[in-house]
Parts: structure tokens; sequence; C-alpha cells
């Protein structure tokens, strides 16, 4: 079942790297020559107000804004794996506009960043985020 999910993770994560016009934006390439085998990860995780009420700066001011949280792989990589995030819920004010981007920066064998960045009068409490990195085990 686990090897199922894992596949079915994998598949996904492909799908949307092909298809997903800001995933096309920034190359991320994976090399599989010398690759025995194939490791998949994932998590789900929220930044927001409540989890860094000093750092995150995207509920309150104008103009562009942005906060960036670090991830550690439970398991290294042999080379930079390829990352792929997916925003999966928000909770925002409704007085203004909702602009949010999620981008995965800094991959390494051992982990990488999320850039969280806002614009304008967005006021964002929290960011549900999915992430999945695969690569050479």
């Amino acid at each position: 079942m686990k090897k199922i999910l894992c596949f079915l993770s994998l598949i996904l994560c492909l799908t949307t790297f092909f298809i997903s016009p800001s995933a096309q934006a920034q190359t991320s390439e994976l090399n599989l020559q010398n690759v025995k085998e194939f490791k998949v990860q994932g998590g789900a995780l929220v930044n927001g107000y409540s989890a860094n009420p000093e750092k995150w700066n995207l509920l309150t001011g104008t103009g562009k804004r942005e906060f960036t949280s670090h991830v550690d792989f439970k398991e290294a990589y042999a080379q930079k794996p390829v990352v792929v995030l997916a925003i999966s819920g928000l909770d925002v004010l409704n007085a203004a506009n909702n602009r949010i981007t999620a981008t995965a920066t800094n991959v390494t064998p051992r982990g990488f960043d999320i850039n969280y960045k806002t614009w304008a009068n967005s006021q964002i409490w929290s960011v549900f985020l999915n992430w999945t990195a695969f690569g050479g085990k």
C-alpha cells in the first residue's frame, strides 16, 4: 500500500511539474544517470501569523512583502532533488484581494527554503502548503 501511495504521489508530482506554467518557468533538472533507486518524500505544513507572530509580515502593511521558512528532509538525497509545492489552503482577510506565491528556493540534498510573497494590500493570516521532493536515493 505504501509503495502504491508513493507511486501515485510521484505521478501527481510529475504531472504537476510538466503541466504547471510556474513549474515550467523554473527549470529544475533531475539527472537520473547512475540512479539505482528513486526516493519520494513529502509533507504538509502551515506558516502564518499564529506560528511566527514576530516574523510573519504578510498580514500587515502594503506593497511587496515576503517570508521565508526552511524544510529539512528526513533523509538526504544523493543529489539535489526536484521539489514541487502546492498551496492547499489560505486564511486571508476578505477586505482585500488575495495574492500569494510560494516558491521552493535554495534546494539542496538536505532541504530547501519556501519563499512566500504577497503584494499590494493583500493580508494573509496563514498559508497551508503541501510539498513533495523526488530524486535519486
